[in-house]
């Protein structure tokens, strides 16, 4: 999932994501640049609930990708918000 930061020019941006992973409960890992915020594996449903974001800011104007490098063939919902804060 991408977005494109819309922080004015004197403000950086974190981008959060959070997602559901219907298909098993597995353990998600980000991409490069992307750290685990926090995650939940349900045995008992089968589910894993995980949120993650970038650790570093975004420019004005960074188009984001938000990912995970495992597991690949899961289905999940996912959704990425951008926070602004100031520059300096």
């Amino acid at each position: 999932m991408s977005l494109t930061t819309t922080a004015p020019s004197n403000a950086v941006s974190l981008v959060f994501a959070a997602g559901e992973d219907f298909t098993s409960a597995t353990s998600h890992t980000p991409v490069a640049g992307q750290v685990i915020l926090d995650q939940w594996l349900d045995n008992g449903t089968g589910d894993t609930y995980w949120s993650q974001y970038t650790n570093s800011p975004a420019a004005t104007g960074t188009k984001v990708t938000m990912a995970d490098t495992a597991p690949t063939a899961d289905q999940s919902n996912f959704v990425a918000i951008e926070l602004i804060g100031d520059a300096a």
